[in-house]
Order: structure tokens, then C-alpha cells, then sequence
């Protein structure tokens, strides 16, 4: 199983110099959760979950990246899950850091998600998995994938973007995908 984190592409480069994930209270960016939040910054970082790397069927907006992570990465770690968008984490159920299974977790999140859908066609991402504060991603980083509008060509702060992770994490799977509705 893999953690999924959607943020548009202009934020993909600080987040890979960063090496981490924060939560926009200290960002100071709210992207996927504006009308949620309320325009409140709070402390955790959101993320969904999905079986495989670069599944055609996860539906994000052009110009967005999906940040896929080794589900390891909620080893010793405290997080909450949701079935929807919420504004108030603390409402989720809470997992502690000594939760061994949470493998089993994320694909019954999963699994119940694409039960919500007809046909299962398009997995919109509305379940959640929430991080307090910060969170480190190298040694977890599983794959990149970027959004682009059909019919666009590939702009400059793209292609500085693509040779930036070419030449830093040419380890890892990335694709340049188009955006289809």
C-alpha cells in the first residue's frame, strides 16, 4: 500500500529540497482542503492511500502532482483516519505510534473508498490519513507523478522541474502524465 499526497506541482520542488512534508501551519499552504479548512491553518499533514503506483484511475486536477510513499512511512508513528474531508482531525480515529498493521488499515480505507463509487471507474481521493506537523520522506519516497493538461506543452519551470528529479532521485518511478477528466 501506498500514502498519496496531492499538492500542485509549484510546491513539489521546496517539498523535495525540504525532504519533508509539513503541515500548513507551517506552510502556509492550504491547496486540496480550501473550502475545508476554512482557511484555518492546522497542524497535520494529509494524506490518501492507493494499491499501486500511477493508478490511471486517481482523479486530481491539471497542474497537480501525486507524491506516492512507502506505507512504512506510519512506522512509530501516530496518525488518524477518516472516511471524508474533515476539518477537525481529532475527530478520526487515532492509531498509536506501536500500530503494527497499518497495512491492513490503509487497504480497508482503500477497499471501502472504491466500494463508494459506481463501477469503481474513478477513485476520487476523499478518505484521509492525517500526520501531525512534519514528516520526513526520503527514505520513503515511492514515485512522482505529474499532472499537465492535454494539448499543453511541457512549460520551462516543467522540464527544470523533471531534470531536478532526474538528476536527484533517478531511483525513483516518475511519470509526466496527462490530465483526463
Amino acid at each position: 500500500m501506498y500514502l498519496i499526497h496531492i499538492t500542485p506541482v509549484e510546491y513539489l520542488k521546496k517539498i523535495l529540497l525540504d525532504n519533508s512534508l509539513k503541515s500548513n501551519k507551517l506552510t502556509g499552504n492550504i491547496n486540496l482542503g480550501l473550502g475545508v479548512y476554512n482557511g484555518q491553518p492546522n497542524s497535520f499533514v494529509y494524506f490518501s492511500t492507493t494499491d499501486k503506483l500511477f493508478d490511471p484511475n486517481i482523479l486530481v486536477g491539471s497542474s497537480e502532482c501525486i507524491i506516492y510513499l512507502n506505507a512504512d512511512i506510519l512506522f512509530n508513528k501516530s496518525f488518524y483516519v477518516s472516511h471524508y474531508y474533515s476539518a477537525n482531525p481529532i475527530t478520526k480515529k487515532k492509531y498509536s505510534r506501536y500500530t503494527k498493521n497499518y497495512n491492513s488499515i490503509l487497504k480497508k480505507l482503500y477497499n471501502y473508498s472504491i466500494n463508494q463509487l459506481e463501477n469503481s471507474k474513478v477513485f476520487y481521493i476523499f478518505q484521509q490519513i492525517a500526520i501531525k506537523n512534519k514528516i520526513s520522506i526520503n527514505k520513503y519516497l515511492a514515485g512522482i507523478e505529474i499532472k499537465y493538461s492535454v494539448g499543453k506543452t511541457i512549460d520551462d519551470s516543467n522540464k527544470e522541474l523533471l531534470f531536478y528529479i532526474n538528476k536527484n532521485y533517478s531511483d525513483i518511478p516518475t511519470a509526466y502524465t496527462p490530465f483526463q477528466f
